[in-house]
């Protein structure tokens, strides 16, 4: 069953590359190319999704699928997978505006929100995100904001733990004697454990005197390394629960590399629902 389905997939992602040599599509990707616009009808159902993987062909730089409801997502997000390989990042909406802190901590879907604006910021961002409408009219915190509001972290520079700590503390952190959940961080010695609210996974911080040596992250369950990093921009904890908290007044569409592709799913449908 396992190489019957790995041979479908297979051949669905084979069928969007086929896609890009049919007769039109030159001119679409040359128009995007040159930020203008294009339109492809007739793509019902599936084929909409594959005419979308499609566009992640040798994309340059993300391609965005934004779909008209939240109900679309669970469909569209496997029909994505199959057609170009690639699992694609979802940018959520939330459930209510202004967002409001969840058990004392960011919801799942504020910290998903931020966790994208950081990859877009990165070396590697996701080469295919997917969007319902609602979260596309949802502003968020502009780039110069977060950094503002954060604190940067970098390997191998001298670290003042207590101002550290204590940045932790007001900033929403939760104490703990081993961090579980995001918003919390514990302390053993030269060790600082961080749970960042916008991560999959917490970080160790790992200090030799004032000097960072190294910034890992690792598993809950087990505690195993699992990627290194040169350097950490942690955000507050509590940034929808500040008094007087200025209104984030960006964009997702600010946060794109250059040469990003925004696939409008349904124009009718979604300038509805906006």
């Amino acid at each position: 069953m396992g190489d019957a389905r790995s041979a479908a997939e297979s051949s669905l992602a084979f069928l969007s590359e086929r896609l890009t040599t049919v007769a039109g599509w030159g001119r679409l990707r040359a128009a995007l190319t040159a930020d203008g616009s294009g339109t492809i009808d007739g793509a019902w159902g599936s084929a909409g999704a594959a005419a979308a993987a499609a566009l992640c062909v040798k994309a340059p730089a993300p391609v965005v699928v934004v779909v008209p409801n939240v109900s679309d997502l669970v469909p569209w997000s496997g029909d994505l997978q199959s057609f170009s390989g690639i699992a694609p990042v979802l940018f959520p909406a939330q459930e209510t505006w202004p967002p409001v802190l969840v058990r004392g901590r960011m919801s799942d879907e504020a910290a998903g929100r931020l966790r994208l604006l950081q990859q877009l910021a990165s070396d590697a961002p996701p080469p295919l995100i997917l969007t319902p409408m609602a979260a596309m009219l949802q502003p968020v915190p502009g780039r110069e904001d977060l950094s503002a509001s954060g604190r940067r972290i970098v390997a191998g520079s001298v670290l003042d733990l207590d101002a550290l700590l204590k940045w932790l503390s007001e900033c929403g952190y939760k104490r703990v004697d081993a961090v579980e959940y995001p918003g919390e961080y514990s302390r053993r010695g030269g060790i600082l454990d961080i749970y960042p609210p916008d991560a999959l996974d917490p970080v160790r911080l790992e200090l030799f005197g004032d000097e960072l040596e190294s910034i890992r992250v690792f598993a809950v369950s087990s505690q195993r390394s699992l990627a290194k990093k040169s350097e950490l921009l942690l955000l507050r904890a509590d940034r929808n629960a500040r008094p007087g908290q200025a209104a984030d007044r960006g964009h997702l569409v600010d946060d794109l590399p250059a040469g990003s592709v925004i696939a409008l799913v349904e124009p009718g449908d979604l300038r509805e629902q906006g």
